[in-house]
């Protein structure tokens, strides 16, 4: 499948999940009509509905029949469907979402542990180390269950400025690692003016005035993000707007102290 071809089997409906999802990095692995063996792949989220999925090239969605999620209780097979796919041309890599089929009670009851554990200990982090620890347990658990988790090598570019379409419109938070955000001044000089270290929140502000990137952000480091993406953030506004204002709030206040203090620092 072409990268165009790719982006169009998403769904108007993408991602539009009733079930709370989490932000987790699985084992995955699947098969289908067509396939001569079992593909691998590695979870973006998961929820007790369905899960997304990463490969590092494109695959026949539609023909997924069979899952199995390597959980930390243990492996556990399901019936699935392939749902949607979705190509990220920023990190390069394949998202597929996966909707799960007749599961049992002891399926449901394994996702729902894995979900909530992981929900709880995200929550926690928020509240006790990033620049959200004033949303509250409830603002929290809420954040963490719109979380996809996003993954990016050192060197890897997340967004670069100016960027609309071919980056994402996310709120990132920073869970492990180091990300530099960096400045093309004059039209020609990179200029890097912020590092952000675990708990730091960055990006978003295209998702809220449709504009560019107002800066490039890359992994210094290997990181780990917590991602609320331009669609999980229009059910959140929904269904918990007070939590949505908040993070809106912060991710503005903290792009205006940086962009304040780069301009200190120039002049």
């Amino acid at each position: 499948m072409t990268s165009a071809e790719i982006n169009r089997s998403k769904p108007a409906s993408y991602e539009s999940r009733s079930d709370p999802r989490v932000g987790c990095e699985l084992p995955v692995e699947f098969w289908g009509d067509g396939m001569s063996g079992s593909l691998r792949a590695t979870s973006r989220d998961l929820s007790v509905g369905g899960v997304c999925i990463l490969t590092r090239s494109p695959l026949d969605y539609r023909s997924i029949g069979n899952l199995r999620i390597h959980l930390p209780s243990g492996p556990l097979s399901v019936r699935a469907a392939g749902r949607w796919q979705h190509w990220d041309r920023t990190a390069g890599v394949i998202l597929t979402g996966v909707a799960f089929q007749g599961l049992d009670e002891r399926s449901q009851d394994l996702l729902w542990d894995h979900v909530l554990e992981a929900g709880k200990q995200l929550a926690r982090f928020l509240l006790r180390h990033s620049h959200l620890r004033d949303i509250g347990i409830d603002g929290a658990s809420a954040l963490a269950h719109a979380s996809r988790l996003a993954l990016y090598g050192p060197g890897e570019m997340i967004y670069r400025e100016g960027a609309v379409q071919d980056s994402p419109r996310s709120i990132f938070v920073v869970q492990e690692g180091e990300v530099v955000l960096r400045l093309r001044v004059r039209g020609a000089i990179d200029t890097d003016f912020a590092s952000l270290k675990p708990g730091e929140v960055f990006g978003g502000l295209p998702m809220f005035a449709d504009v560019g990137h107002h800066e490039t952000a890359l992994a210094r480091t290997r990181v780990r993000l917590i991602e609320i993406d331009e669609r999980a953030y229009p059910h959140l506004l929904r269904s918990r707007p007070g939590v949505a204002q908040q993070l809106a709030n912060t991710v503005t206040l903290a792009h205006a102290a940086r962009m304040r203090a780069s301009f200190q620092r120039s002049v």
